[in-house]
This record gives structure tokens, sequence and C-alpha cells, in this order.
């Protein structure tokens, strides 16, 4: 696993082994937008994985390789101390897509900005890098608001978009859509890949390693992509609940979406709280035992022997 922070990305010398040149990345950049699709996308309905286009998955390794390409002479003046860093445009131009500080902090906080296709990341509130990134497409916007990371699968596959390959394992469908496009008889869907998974929403959107075919622009079906070592190191320093907050001028706003789920799980742990208290007492015991799930107190499970006012001195007592 290549660690950013392992590597003199600050230094005035090329990174991870890159060789190739910057500048036929970037005239190749314009036939990538055209040919390469988005690596992942949020659903059309609620409730389903996010899901990745069959763009990223027919171009293999290519997510990690433009990661890789972006990597290039460091400027130690990235990020300045006042928080500025260059535009997209700015940093592709100088063979950039990323920069880190050699810092083994976890992050915090990651801020998205949909409108400059950029991300920021801070650790105990210093800017400690940021990265050139790829939201969704005008059909397919990111939404904005607060959110917090709910899951993370190194490995993760998309169950909607991928390509479709017939019997004899040959490609007849690139930019396949499950339930949309048919499979062959004996062929098979493949879901494209969605390296280091980071979910955001119940609905599909979360962070990944991704291609980014213009940096600036969006590319995505509203998922926010990332290059692939920039989205292996968060990876890693990311846990349960890191802040993300999206903004930008367009995209739905999904508010403090973090707020509520933590809201639906301290009701669904009280309801799961009531209904043991229901099996081994009474409704009293139940309604106890909901209203201490909701404040987040315990409250001892009832037991057949006990009686009401012995459980309740046993609760007050100090």
């Amino acid at each position: 696993m290549n660690r950013i922070a392992t590597v003199a990305a600050w230094s005035p010398r090329w990174g991870f082994g890159c060789g190739r040149s910057v500048l036929l990345g970037l005239l190749l950049a314009p036939l990538g937008a055209m040919l390469g699709g988005c690596s992942e996308t949020v659903p059309v309905r609620a409730e389903v994985s996010a899901e990745a286009d069959a763009g990223a998955e027919a171009s293999g390794t290519n997510a990690e390789a433009d990661a890789e390409q972006g990597a290039v002479p460091g400027d130690s003046s990235w990020p300045s101390p006042s928080g500025e860093i260059p535009s997209a445009q700015e940093a592709a131009a100088a063979g950039k897509l990323f920069e880190w500080r050699a810092d083994s902090r976890d992050i915090d906080r990651i801020v998205i900005d949909t409108d400059t296709q950029q991300a920021r990341m801070f650790a105990d509130n210093e800017l400690v890098g940021w990265s050139t990134v790829a939201t969704g497409v005008a059909t397919h916007r990111t939404p904005t608001g607060d959110f917090a990371v709910m899951e993370k699968v190194e490995d993760k596959r998309s169950n909607l978009y991928g390509r479709i390959y017939n019997s004899q394992g040959q490609l007849v469908k690139r930019n396949a859509r499950q339930g949309r496009d048919a499979i062959p008889a004996g062929g098979r869907f493949v879901g494209a890949r969605m390296p280091h998974f980071m979910r955001m929403t119940y609905d599909g959107v979360g962070m990944h390693a991704g291609r980014i075919p213009r940096p600036g622009h969006p590319a995505s079906h509203g998922c926010i992509r990332m290059p692939a070592a920039v989205a292996d190191e968060l990876f890693d320093r990311v846990d349960a609940n890191t802040r993300v907050t999206v903004i930008g001028s367009k995209g739905p706003s999904y508010g403090n979406y973090a707020e509520r789920i933590q809201q639906r799980q301290a009701e669904s742990q009280a309801l799961q709280a009531a209904a043991r208290a229901r099996e081994q007492g009474t409704a009293i015991d139940a309604l106890d035992a909901e209203i201490a799930a909701l404040r987040g107190e315990d409250l001892p499970l009832p037991t057949a022997s006990e009686s009401r006012p012995a459980r309740d001195a046993a609760v007050q007592e100090p």
C-alpha cells in the first residue's frame, strides 16, 4: 500500500516512481473524458449501495496510474500557511493532482467543494493536504451538506454499473447498468471497481479512487472521485464518524445528514432496548428502557423475581 507520507511529494522530484510525461497526460485528458466513465454513482432509489461506471473498470489500473501522475514535483508553498491552494486547473498545469504534508495524524474533517472540484483534509483543525476531485455531473449532482464516514470497504464493486460479458467471456457492453441492459444467456454482469470506498450516505454517495479526466470539471454519477494515492491514504486515516462537509452552489442539499442518521440510530437502539425489556418485564419497563436508551443511559433489565419498587431503588442508588 502506497503511503503519501513516505514519499517526498513536497520535494522537487518525481514521486511514486512516475516517469511518464505530464504533458502527454494533459493532452490525453480530453480523450479520457470521452472514453472513460464515472467510477461511482448516486443510485436513483434509496438504500442502494454506491455504484461505479464501467469506464473506470474498463481502464483497469488507470485510476492508480492517473493518481501517480499527479504526484509530481512538489512546491512547499502548497498548501500555504494561509490555507490557500491552487485551482484545479493551475495544479494540473503544474502537473499536480494533490499535495500532502508529511504527517501521521488521523484526518478528522474533510471539506469538499463541488464548485472548485477540490477537497481539503484537516487534522486537529490544521490543513494537512488538498486534492483535486471529480464530483457529480449535471444529471447526477453530488449532494451538499454535513456527512460522516459511515462505512469503509477496501475493494468495493458497484451493484448497479459495470460491464456485461457473454458466455465466452467476451465484453459485449461497457457502461452497462444492472436491470437496464440485458445479459445474454450464460453471460454475466461485473460491477465496476470502487477502491477504498468511504460511504457517506445510505443512497450510495461516497468517496473512492477514480479517474479525474478533466481536472476542475465534474465527471462522476454523484460520488467523489479521488486520485488513488489520496483515497488510499484517507482510507487508512479516517474512522467511522469522521466529518465530511460538502459545499457548492449546485446539487441537492441533504442538510445535516450525519445528525439525522445518528438520531435514527438512537431511536432504533431505543426500540430494541424496549423490546428486550418488554420480553422480561412489563410495558412500563419497556417504556423506561426506551427513554433511557434515547438519553444514552443504561437501565438494568428486569428479572421475573424483581419487584418494580426494588428495581427503581436500584436505579436511584448513587
